[in-house]
């Protein structure tokens, strides 16, 4: 089994490189409209525009997953990919569940929430590396 030998597969290869390229596009995107907040006060349509480009890499994941789950043709590998985004999606719920608690105080607000999808990709990931550790 490629996957677990660390051997990753032309399709596994390019998922992961667009998968951290959206790491990088969220991270830039949630900058740019954290400064443009601050420094400008925004009208309602710049606003909307800056929400909306937060939520293209979220798109562009969904879009990744399941590309790669369509063409991933080992069934192993296939579920413990699933299992492994079944936790990231667990953590990034955990967290936002806290984090929207210390958002009732006006003091702990300026923490910056849109970096979900980072904290799930980087969660499933970890998850993903654990479970492949479990099994080898």
């Amino acid at each position: 089994m490629a996957f677990c030998n660390r051997h990753f597969s032309p399709l596994q290869r390019r998922s992961l490189q667009l998968f951290f390229a959206n790491l990088l596009l969220t991270a830039v995107i949630v900058v740019i409209a954290h400064k443009t907040y601050d420094q400008a006060r925004a009208s309602i349509l710049l606003t909307y525009v800056l929400a909306t480009l937060a939520a293209i890499p979220v798109i562009v994941v969904i879009a990744v997953v399941g590309r790669y789950m369509a063409r991933e043709t080992d069934e192993f590998v296939r579920m413990m990919v699933v299992q492994a985004l079944l936790w990231g999606l667990g953590v990034t719920f955990v967290a936002d569940t806290f984090l929207g608690c210390l958002f009732a105080y006006p003091s702990i607000y300026t923490l910056i929430p849109p970096l979900n999808l980072d904290l799930f990709v980087v969660s499933a990931g970890v998850a993903l590396r654990v479970q492949m550790w479990r099994n080898r």
